[in-house]
Parts: structure tokens; sequence; C-alpha cells
């Protein structure tokens, strides 16, 4: 799984307009300005290769508590030692 998401990102990263272009398919109603403004902002976001980070987790666990699909109690303390970075290798 983590290979395809490097491939993924890869893709995303060394063919733009490719990928914009089936994302237009996917949302054929949504203007194409808005469209280009949107996948811009999300390849500037995406990191090449992607990476989770402790500072992703602990976000991801914030939105989660926000969005009510977690409880603040049971937030973790720490993120240290729960992410690798080994299938970037």
């Amino acid at each position: 799984m983590g290979h395809s998401f490097v491939e993924a990102e890869a893709y995303l990263h060394d063919h733009p307009r490719e990928s914009l272009s089936l994302l237009k398919h996917r949302f054929p109603k949504i203007e194409d300005k808005v469209l280009a403004a949107a996948f811009d902002v999300i390849l500037k976001i995406s990191p090449n290769p992607p990476r989770v980070t402790a500072k992703a987790i602990e976000n991801t666990e914030r939105l989660n508590i926000e969005a009510g699909l977690l409880k603040p109690q049971d937030k973790l303390d720490s993120y240290d030692g729960i992410t690798t970075d080994e299938f970037l290798r």
C-alpha cells in the first residue's frame, strides 16, 4: 500500500496536466479555474515522496476530535515510534 502512495504522489508531481485532466473527468461540474486552483493547493501540500510524520498523526487526531469521531481522552500522549519511512526506501 505504501508503494502505491509513493507512485501516486510521483505521478501527481511528474504529470500535473494529466492528473488535472483525470480530475476533470471525476468532477465535471466544477469550473476549470476552481478545479485547477484546488489541484494547485493539493499539489503544494502533497510531499513527494509522501511521509507519515508524528505531526501529521497528531493533526489527524485533532481533526477527528473536532469532528466528534474521537474522544479527547482517547488522544495519544505521544506519537513517537509509531511511524516509519520504511516504504520510501
